[in-house]
C-alpha cells in the first residue's frame, strides 16, 4: 500500500490529475481490503486520514490555482493599433 501512497502523492505534486484518478481507484481498493482482512486499526486509520487531508487540500489549493489563471486568461485585453500605418496590434496594459 504505501508504493500506491507514494505514487498518489508524486501524481498530485505533479498535477497528472488522470493518474490521480485512477490511483484513488487503487488506494480506495486497497484500503477496504486492508479493513475487510480485520488489519486496519488507529494508526492505519490515522496514515489513511492524514494522506485523503493532505490530498484534499493539495488538489483545492490546485484547482484554485487553475481557476485564477482561467479568470486571468478570461478578462478582456483593450486592443490598440501601436501604429496604423504598419498594420500592427499592441495590447495596452
Amino acid at each position: 500500500m504505501s508504493l500506491i501512497e507514494s505514487r498518489l502523492k508524486e501524481a498530485i505534486e505533479s498535477e497528472r490529475y488522470a493518474d490521480v484518478s485512477d490511483l484513488l481507484k487503487q488506494y480506495s481498493a486497497c484500503v477496504a481490503e486492508m479493513y475487510e482482512s480485520g488489519h486496519g486499526g488507529t494508526a492505519e486509520e490515522q496514515k489513511v486520514k492524514a494522506l485523503m487531508s493532505w490530498a484534499h487540500d493539495a488538489l483545492t489549493a490546485g484547482r484554485a490555482h487553475a481557476v485564477g489563471q482561467f479568470q486571468r486568461l478570461s478578462e478582456p485585453r483593450p486592443y490598440t493599433s501601436s501604429n496604423p500605418d504598419r498594420k500592427t496590434w499592441q495590447i495596452m496594459l
